[in-house]
């Protein structure tokens, strides 16, 4: 049942009572009066009649007095007149239709008013007036009159009263269904259609709506909440990709730092192969070798290039601009991929990379270029946090744990990668700021302070997160927690 229905119903259902009770109230109040008329024409008819009555009879002409009450009642049609002694018995002319315990207050000279039926079975209305003839014997006036008129104009007025209540009901519900259909039906349906296309996202505004009733106030704020949120998401939308356009900037910024830190360590990897190209090369330039020494030579300059090769390719890939873009990716080949990067600069400082974990799946749903370039970060830090002859540990282990408030979700299996290392360690002040940009403890020139906040935002653009626990003198341990599933993140969202 619709607003309209309940509305033009209730309303309906309001006037149909108010007529009731008013055509009730009507007609009993008809009775009321009809039977306060009748009781005051027997009241003034007995009385006028009693006096005649009494005066005759003090005269002694009693045959008199009581040929007067005939004559009354010859002359009254429309009222039966009697004279009655109140201790005749019944079946007597002259005994009371009324009961005898109600005709007592007549022996005390009031009248006295009955309901009750005649010899034919009609109900009339029984008017008791005393007379005083005779000391010794009560004497009154019987009154009747028939209650036929009375209900026939009972029955005249409750059906003129059905009548014109009907005709108010009909009209009061052809109004109130055109008022509500106009005023209501058809505004609301305009509304739950505006807010239908809010929903399925188009904010343009409807059309005008006239009136000043709160419907209409209602559609021209919806109208402004429109114009509003179309403007807020325009704002929105433009601030994403500047925020976007941002972090992409910075995410390359410290790729290119990372690299260039990379190139002091690459250099003696691709130093070595050069000097082997070159020794062999001019072996072969001079010609004293002789031919199947020439081919062997040939082809350790031909691996020495691809050597080479490889290197570079692995700095280009590493260096080159990326969106988040997620794959089903071995979290342990992207830890295996960062170690062999970073394996010169280990081996330059002498500090010994290593994989921990047992083998088992690992697979996760990431941007495995977004990831190394995390680990990078963080194993960066590592090897610069660890004297030398020291060690960093790569652990990939799979946990069962709830996430964080800030990160929001239910207890599930996460990939977890930490990152060891058995440095200084950070003192405990720092801890909470370390994810901070800009945020460093490196001497000028070692370090941007973007490294630790860039892999933050790429744990957080994958829906995980990052604890750290560390004691100074004993090492740092970094674990990066990653879902199983493709859990959205803010980006996506």
């Amino acid at each position: 049942m619709n607003l309209t229905t309940k509305f033009v119903l209730a309303l309906v259902l309001a006037t149909s009572a108010v007529l009731v009770v008013d055509g009730y109230v009507t007609v009993r109040q008809a009775v009321v009066f009809f039977e306060d008329d009748m009781r005051r024409q027997a009241e003034l008819t007995g009385r006028g009649l009693a006096d005649l009555v009494e005066d005759a009879w003090r005269l002694g002409n009693q045959e008199r007095a009581i040929k007067v009450v005939e004559e009354a009642h010859a002359e009254r049609p429309t009222m039966g007149i009697r004279w009655v002694w109140l201790d005749a018995s019944l079946g007597n002319s002259h005994a009371p239709v009324a009961p005898a315990e109600l005709l007592r207050p007549v022996s005390r000279g009031s009248e006295v008013f009955f309901k009750g039926l005649d010899a034919k079975g009609d109900k009339r209305l029984y008017a008791y007036v005393p007379v005083a003839v005779d000391p010794a014997r009560l004497a009154a006036l019987e009154i009747s009159q028939s209650l036929a008129p009375l209900n026939e104009y009972v029955r005249s007025t409750i059906l003129r009263t059905a009548l014109l209540a009907a005709l108010i009901l009909a009209l009061s519900t052809c109004l109130f269904l055109f008022l509500g259909v106009k005023m209501v039906a058809q505004p609301l349906q305009a509304l739950i259609e505006q807010t239908r296309r809010i929903g399925e996202g188009d904010l343009s505004p409807a059309p005008a709506v006239h009136g000043r009733d709160e419907l209409a106030k209602l559609a021209r704020a919806l109208n402004a909440m429109c114009v509003q949120l179309a403007q807020a998401l325009e704002r929105a939308r433009t601030e994403t990709d500047a925020r976007m356009a941002a972090t992409e900037q910075l995410r390359h910024a410290d790729r290119l730092h990372t690299v260039g830190r990379l190139a002091s360590g690459v250099a003696h990897e691709i130093g070595t192969p050069l000097n082997v190209i070159s020794i062999r090369a001019g072996q072969i330039a001079r010609g004293d070798l002789p031919s199947q020494e020439a081919s062997e030579c040939a082809n350790i300059i031909v691996a020495q290039v691809k050597r080479i090769t490889t290197i570079v390719r692995g700095l280009l890939d590493f260096s080159r601009r990326r969106r988040l873009s997620r794959t089903p990716s071995s979290l342990r080949a992207i830890v295996r991929q960062s170690l062999d990067l970073l394996e010169p600069l280990a081996k330059k400082s002498r500090i010994s990379l290593s994989v921990a974990g047992e083998e088992m799946p690992d697979v996760a749903h990431v941007d495995a270029d977004l990831v190394q370039q995390l680990l990078m970060n963080l194993l960066m830090n590592a090897l610069q946090a660890t004297p030398e002859g020291g060690r960093v540990e790569v652990a990939v282990l799979r946990e069962r744990v709830r996430p964080p408030v800030d990160v929001g979700g239910s207890e599930g299996e996460h990939l977890c990668v930490q990152v060891r290392d058995n440095g200084a360690g950070i003192p405990a002040e720092n801890i909470p700021h370390v994810f901070e940009p800009f945020f460093t403890t490196k001497d000028v020139g070692e370090g941007t302070g973007l490294g630790l906040s860039v892999a933050y935002g790429i744990v957080r653009d994958h829906g995980g997160w990052i604890d750290v626990t560390s004691r100074i003198g004993e090492g740092t341990c970094f674990s990066v927690h990653l879902p199983l599933e493709d859990r959205p993140c803010p980006q996506e969202s």
